[in-house]
């Protein structure tokens, strides 16, 4: 399979600057999620997703949580899990800018499920 040189896959990204504006052809990611326990404290080892249009994709963990959706615009929900607490998820609307997405911090607290061992 032939591979497309690196400069023409950043054409979208470029094409998407409006004229006159100087945009870097980083990605920039949707959300930053940071999930909690019950008492406030970090969790670092949830399964955190995005879901758009019904279609779940798991987000990057980086240092201090989880970023979500590489220039994804529009509706999204982020949804975080782990074994003996209930589901936690939020429904955002993430904004295009003028160069990149408008990312937005997100911060889940997942509750203790009673009936489930931890």
């Amino acid at each position: 399979m032939r591979q497309l040189p690196f400069f023409l896959l950043l054409l979208p990204l470029l094409a998407a600057c409006p004229a006159g504006v100087d945009c870097d052809t980083s990605a920039a990611y949707s959300a930053n999620v940071t999930v909690l326990d019950e008492n406030g404290d970090a969790i670092d080892d949830a399964d955190v997703a995005y879901a758009v249009n019904g279609n779940v994709t798991d987000c990057d963990a980086v240092e201090g949580g989880w970023a979500c959706g590489a220039e994804v615009a529009g509706e999204m929900t982020i949804i975080a899990r782990k074994p003996g607490y209930f589901e936690a998820t939020e429904l955002l609307d993430i904004e295009q800018g003028e160069c990149h997405v408008v990312a937005q911090d997100v911060t889940l607290q997942l509750e203790l499920d009673p009936g489930q061992a931890r």
